[in-house]
């Protein structure tokens, strides 16, 4: 996957993303809206990139196709793979228009509940929830974290030394136009360059990202398809964590932050 990966390559916000020696999965597939250039070492978002999602696990950046390029293979700068994270720390606003399926995170670094857009985006929100409850986010790690843009995960499990990417489902449409903003505390589908390549990677933005908001950045934006509705404060202590460059990716977390089970805790009642 490595070798397949160190050939692609994402056009991001403008932003050349090689996922030579950034692999990130969908985001991201970038979440959309920062994209560091891929030599960059993980420190600091001072560029974000979209979350981008990659099928290879260790090389493509885009959220990885998992950021936010996965959000294709995704730099580390700020954009779920392509422009500079917004710094906006305005407090969360619900996305949402109704009350909608509540989902319970529980990751090594504490709970995390978010409320999905039903009404809002039913194509995103019905992935999200087949994946949830088919256990595919259990033991899953939050592979892509930039502090001051966003946390991703939801494509790859770490053994040892080995990144091992999950086999996912078709892909499926980009609700971005939804109306809904990458807003600070919301959720949203991680992708490549591809506007219809989400798959299971998820990103939580850290910040206002406006940058990755339809039509930006690059005509087609990022779907929003909820928002925390608890533990905001646990995001914020993942998006503090050390990273570095590990199985080729940037921004992958020192220790590893898992997902240990993810669950329906309030069905839609719509």
């Amino acid at each position: 996957m490595r070798s397949n990966l160190s050939k692609m390559g994402l056009l991001l916000a403008g932003v050349l993303v090689s996922t030579s020696t950034y692999a990130n999965d969908k985001l991201a597939a970038t979440p959309a809206a920062n994209v560091a250039p891929a030599s960059a070492t993980a420190t600091a978002p001072a560029t974000t990139a979209a979350p981008v999602t990659n099928k290879s696990p260790a090389t493509a950046p885009a959220a990885s196709t998992a950021a936010p390029a996965a959000p294709a293979a995704a730099t580390a700068t700020g954009k779920p793979e392509a422009g500079k994270p917004a710094t906006t720390t305005a407090p969360v606003t619900a996305p949402t228009k109704s009350a909608g399926t509540v989902v319970e995170i529980k990751t090594s670094e504490g709970n995390i509940k978010v409320e999905l857009a039903d009404k809002e985006a039913p194509i995103s929100v019905a992935n999200f929830v087949a994946y949830v409850n088919s256990k595919f986010y259990d033991g899953t790690v939050f592979h892509r974290v930039i502090d001051g843009f966003m946390i991703q995960g939801g494509g790859y499990t770490v053994d040892g030394d080995k990144l091992n990417e999950k086999p996912t489902k078709a892909a499926i449409a980009n609700e971005a136009k939804n109306g809904l903003k990458n807003d600070k505390g919301t959720i949203a589908m991680a992708r490549t360059s591809n506007p219809d390549s989400g798959t299971s990677q998820f990103y939580i933005n850290l910040v206002n990202n406006d940058r990755l908001n339809y039509p930006n950045p690059d005509g087609h934006g990022y779907a929003v398809f909820g928002r925390v509705v608890e533990g905001l404060d646990i995001v914020e202590k993942i998006g503090k964590s050390r990273t570095a460059i590990r199985f080729n990716m940037q921004d992958f977390p020192v220790a590893d932050v898992k997902i240990l089970s993810a669950s329906v805790v309030k069905p839609t009642s719509h």
